[in-house]
């Protein structure tokens, strides 16, 4: 089916759409290339292509009012994302899942081994992740110290009335709170 729609006019038509949803950014048409699912989309923030072959998938569990999740998982940047249904979140999964083996198999890469935290939003953090006990108000927040790379490895956030009186370096580093910054 996706060879009769290569260079067609329909798909052409489809892929011009989609890319006018996105507004003014990276061209989605380009020679060879097939439309090979769509659906409605929700613009939150800036947004870019993202080359299939770093792209691991996680199912998310359903918590309370977020239901039919998972996570795009990439070396730069990992982010939730939700259908409508339990039956089209699957649906897209296996179609994605499906495109990256197809294209890891045509081009002969392997697949990204390490990708990005996904970030925790301050709202979501009501507690020290570390010790499940703190409160966090405006002044009992830890802030990152360390670098921006180290910081996407991470993707939780510790109070500042933790006792790192007898951490080394390398375990304080592995509790620190980190935060995303807004141009992320």
């Amino acid at each position: 089916m996706v060879d009769r729609l290569v260079n067609s006019e329909a798909n052409a038509r489809r892929i011009e759409i989609v890319e006018q949803c996105f507004g003014s950014g990276q061209p989605l048409a380009v020679q060879g290339r097939v439309l090979v699912g769509e659906g409605v989309k929700k613009k939150y923030n800036k947004q870019h292509v993202i080359p299939l072959e770093e792209v691991k998938l996680e199912s998310l569990d359903d918590e309370g009012h977020l239901r039919n999740g998972w996570l795009i998982c990439t070396a730069s940047k990992s982010f939730a994302v939700f259908a409508a249904t339990s039956t089209e979140k699957h649906e897209w999964m296996a179609h994605i899942d499906k495109c990256i083996e197809d294209l890891l198999k045509k081009s002969g890469k392997k697949a990204a081994e390490e990708h990005a935290a996904v970030w925790v939003p301050d709202a979501e953090a009501n507690v020290c992740m570390h010790c499940k006990r703190n409160q966090f108000t405006v002044l009992n927040r830890r802030i990152n110290l360390n670098s921006k790379s180290e910081s996407r490895e991470k993707g939780f956030t510790e109070s500042s009335g933790e006792d790192d009186s007898d951490d080394d370096e390398d375990n304080l580093n592995n509790r620190a709170g980190y935060y995303q910054s807004p141009d992320q």
